[in-house]
Formats: structure tokens, sequence, C-alpha cells
């Protein structure tokens, strides 16, 4: 993907202008513009374009015209200064070196029970039972077994989509939060898995298919994993897996000019293939049909291909102005409490496991404040930021008050209405 130099020099300059911007310019100003708006995309070439849109949807399934420009400049600021070796200890992307069950899930799950932690699986929460202030319990289906369980404290910790329907009337009525969570925008970002009979030769590490219209992202898995795949996993036939994430469900495809929410199974692997080979080197060469030997699309999708296709974990995504519609971790209700990636977040704020870890910290903080106990609590990891550009900040900050335009941002369409 050719993009022009003088296009390149002006994003470069308007990377400059977020990296120094203080906070106050970050939340007020950029948070209430998109990405799209914010990189001049409309004016600029159609690579410049492809580049705008696509790295947002990769990110967390928004559009560069939707996405919240603050976002979107966080995330790529933290991706310069990890490159850079500047400020976060672990690369932009990690991966796990077995399937996400045994590398993760599992020995989490472990850990947590010899803690004396109970993990009750398999019980779905219905709804909270709030009286005086507070909540005394919540409803809940264990297998088709109705159950209240009772506690001192709750953290609410589902994804976005799924609050209000958990708290009564009188619950939402107390607190102006939850009315901000239910006008939160989700995106479809499901993946499928390919299973291949011979090692992947796409890439090493991830790749990203900039130019496909259904903003493909993906990985070998075998590379990362120090074992014998064919030995370990499968009947012998499969040596590597391929992981593919599909970002934008709406637009248009390849083959059948539809959506991949309006495709059928094998036409969303038909298109999903199509669109790889289009787009990676050589792509025809490294992914022939002779390799595949099988495929499965995330199993919580349904109804595909037909009227009514449904997927009950979209994915949260921080358009523009969404700040002040997402919530504090601590509630109007006292024992009650909020975690998820939607909560606010002072490190990566976007859809994603650092995210919610770090609303998860604040929950476990907030109940040892709240309990008075003299436990530590759990660190909290803010973003980073360049000691050298504290100066330009505190000059940023001044400048922002006074109603003035960064220093570096030679084109401001925002100022002068400013933020009086």
């Amino acid at each position: 993907m050719t993009i022009p130099a003088d296009e390149l020099a002006f994003f470069a300059s308007k990377l400059t202008v977020f990296l120094t911007s203080c906070d106050a310019r970050r939340l007020q100003q950029w948070e209430n513009m998109s990405w799209w708006d914010y990189t001049g995309a409309a004016t600029r070439s159609a690579n410049y374009q492809q580049l705008v849109i696509r790295f947002p949807s990769l990110l967390l399934a928004a559009r560069g015209q939707e996405a919240s420009a603050r976002s979107i400049g966080q995330a790529v600021e933290a991706i310069i200064y990890t490159y850079a070796r500047q400020g976060y200890r672990y690369p932009v992307l990690n991966v796990l070196n077995r399937p996400t069950n045994e590398a993760w899930i599992d020995a989490w799950c472990g850990y947590l029970a010899g803690l004396g932690v109970s993990l009750n699986l398999g019980v779905q929460a219905t709804q909270c039972e709030y009286a005086n202030g507070q909540v005394v319990g919540v409803q809940a289906n264990a297998g088709g077994t109705p159950l209240t369980i009772q506690a001192d404290w709750y953290v609410l910790a589902v994804p976005s989509e799924k609050v209000n329907a958990l708290l009564p009337p009188a619950m939402q009525a107390a607190d102006s939060q939850f009315a901000g969570i239910a006008q939160l925008v989700q995106r479809w970002f499901a993946g499928i898995q390919f299973f291949l009979t011979q090692p992947g030769q796409i890439n090493n590490g991830p790749f990203a298919c900039l130019r496909s219209p259904w903003s493909i992202g993906g990985l070998t898995e075998g590379q990362f994993w120090p074992l014998n795949f064919a030995a370990t996993y499968g009947n012998g036939e499969v040596r590597d897996v391929l992981s593919v994430d599909v970002a934008d469900w709406t637009t248009p495809g390849m083959l059948y000019g539809l959506p991949a929410n309006q495709c059928t199974p094998q036409q969303i692997i038909q298109e999903v293939l199509a669109q790889m080979r289009n787009d990676l080197p050589h792509g025809a060469n490294v992914l022939p049909d002779s390799v595949i030997q099988s495929w499965v699309i995330d199993p919580d999708l349904t109804g595909l291909g037909t009227a009514n296709p449904v997927n009950p974990d979209p994915l949260f995504i921080n358009t523009v102005g969404s700040w002040p519609l997402r919530p504090g971790t601590t509630t109007a209700i006292r024992n009650f409490f909020l975690a998820g990636d939607y909560v606010h977040a002072l490190g990566l704020d976007l859809a994603s496991m650092e995210a919610a870890n770090e609303s998860g910290r604040h929950a476990a903080n907030a109940i040892l404040s709240a309990s008075g106990s003299s436990a530590s609590p759990a660190t909290i990891y803010t973003r980073y930021a360049s000691p050298l550009l504290m100066p330009q900040f505190t000059l940023d900050a001044a400048q922002f008050a006074a109603c003035l335009p960064n220093t570096f941002d030679v084109v401001d369409p925002y100022f002068p209405q400013c933020h009086a």
C-alpha cells in the first residue's frame, strides 16, 4: 500500500500533535472528534483512507469515521512507546504459547481454587435484588434450578450490553450511570479457525489485511507453541491452526456482494479466504485449498445466512463522545461495583483484556476501601508518558485553557470555537 509522502508527513504531524496534547485536550477535544476527521482523511488518497479506516477496525471493530480520536490516538501512542522500548515491559501483541484453556484459563482457575476461591460455573445471573439502597442478593439459575446468591459486596463484571437487563428499575433509577451504559455501542468482532495440514507460511507473527473489505487480521498459532502440533492435537493430520478475526461484519465482500452478517457459513469461509489471498503477499500460494483440512466459525454465532443472525457477545467500541456515557467502578449503591472493558480506564482504553484487568483491580480496591480492609491494594498501571514531554504537556494545558490550539497543530477546525 503506497501512500504519498506529503500525506505521510501530514499523518506524522497529527501524531506529533496528539503525543504532545495534555489530558484535558484529549478528553474534551479529541474525545469529541472522530479519528477520520482528526487525521484529515476526507481530502486524502484512497490508500491513506484505507489505513485510517482499517487500523481502528482491526483494534476495536470500529470504523475511523465513528471511533474516538482520543481512544485510537492513545492506542497508537502506546504502540509507539512500546516499539521505542519506553515505559512498557512487553511487546504490543503477546500471543499465548498453547491453546487458551491450557495456557491461561485452566491455570488461572487452578490458581484461584488454590487461594480458596469458589468458582460456581454454569450459574447464570438473572437479576439483582435491591432494597434499602443496596443489593441484597442476586437471582440466578443453575441448570434450570433457581437460586439466590447473597454476599456482602457485589461486582458486576458482564459486557456493557448485558448490564441493564440485570438491574431492576429502582436500582437503575438510583444511579444515572446505568442510563449511560445503555447508550454505549457494540459491534460484531468474531473469529474463524482454519486447521491446516502443514505449518502456515503466512507471516512471522500476526498479520493484518488492511485492504480487505471485512478488516481481516490473524496469525498462525503453531509458530508460538513449543510442542509437536500434530502429535498433540487432533488426529495427526492437522499441523497448524490459522486463527482469523473478522472485524467488519457490515461491509459488502468481494465474492457475493454481501456483508458477513448476511452470508452463510460457507460463503463467509470463501470470502475470508478470497480476501486474505487478495491482500497477503503471495496469498494464493501460502494459503491454497489443499492445505485446509477443516474450519470452524465462532460457535456463538447463530442464524448465519438467515434473516436473523445473532452474536450474543459483540465488542464494545469507543465511539466519538462515549467517555461521559461510560461509568466508573463505584456506583451510588454502596455495596455494588462495576468491572469490564467499558468502565473508565487509566491505561489502555480499548475493548481489551488490559482494560478489563484494570477494572477488576479498581473493583478490588473499591471493596477494600469500602470495607475498611487494611490489605494492600492492587497496583493500577496508567498510560506511559515520556518525561521528556512533560514541559510540552504543561504548555499545552495552558494553551487549551486559553482556547488556543496545540503548538504543532497548523490546521485545527476545532478552534476558535474551543471548549467555552
